[in-house]
């Protein structure tokens, strides 16, 4: 996941940078770096006859998935966590035979197993897209229209669709409000003035967040914020 920062203040005066999340992903890159280099170490090292019995790849394996677990809660995202408990308890299932005294190292059909992910994973989701309430929600092709009158904060949630958001009575609006976005797997369009300044700061995983040059940088301010999951954010300046 990487954290983005945009801001749009005119043509002239134009930025992009990436904050945390540049260096979450250069440390995530160097761990899984390391990690391949063990286990082909441990490998080697077996074929010499040294480490015999010492499960080096799955222990590296295991602390990647522990790794991956603790990212999992600490962002929210609980209904991914399935995911990296189920592949350790496949890696370290003889093990747990072993010490729960069952003679079938592999008691569980690894079918069963990925099944059980799927519908826990799924259900999670529902869960987590079901209590988000007196937040305004998008699935398939919605539009949302906010009355700049009364904008200080908004809330959009768009899960696998197409939302298009305009915003009304702009010659009311403070300049101080906060467009916070959860998007997952897919679009959301923010039709924006042409006279405003766009602040964009957003986590985005596996996504695309666009922001075009343009605004005035002496224009109204509209802060945009959330996460972006596998979609794509689009920031569209109109005359």
């Amino acid at each position: 996941m990487s954290k983005i920062v945009i801001e749009s203040e005119g043509k002239d005066n134009y930025h992009m940078k990436m904050t945390s999340g540049k260096r979450e992903a250069l440390s995530w890159g160097i761990t899984l770096i390391v990690a391949a280099i063990l286990i082909a170490a441990g490998i080697v090292l077996k074929n010499f006859g040294y480490l015999e019995g010492f499960p080096v790849w799955e222990i590296v394996v295991g602390i990647l998935l522990i790794a991956l677990s603790v990212k999992v809660v600490t962002r929210g995202t609980f209904y991914l966590l399935p995911w990296p408990l189920g592949f350790l308890f496949v890696i370290f299932e003889s093990h747990i035979a072993e010490w729960a005294g069952i003679s079938n190292p592999r008691f569980i059909n690894h079918w069963i197993v990925l099944g059980l992910i799927i519908l826990l994973s799924a259900g999670l989701k529902l869960i987590k897209s079901a209590s988000a309430k007196g937040k305004k929600k998008g699935k398939g092709a919605s539009t949302v229209y906010i009355d700049c009158a009364e904008f200080a904060y908004e809330e959009i949630n768009n899960d696998i669709g197409v939302c298009n958001i305009f915003f009304s009575n702009i010659d009311s609006y403070s300049g101080a409000g906060t467009l916070h976005i959860e998007n997952d797997v897919g679009v959301v369009n923010v039709h924006v003035p042409s006279s405003w300044r766009i602040h964009c700061h957003m986590d985005n995983d596996l996504g695309n967040i666009n922001v075009p040059q343009g605004g005035s940088p002496d224009g109204k301010l509209l802060k945009i914020e959330g996460d972006n999951d596998i979609g794509t954010v689009n920031v569209i300046f109109e005359v």
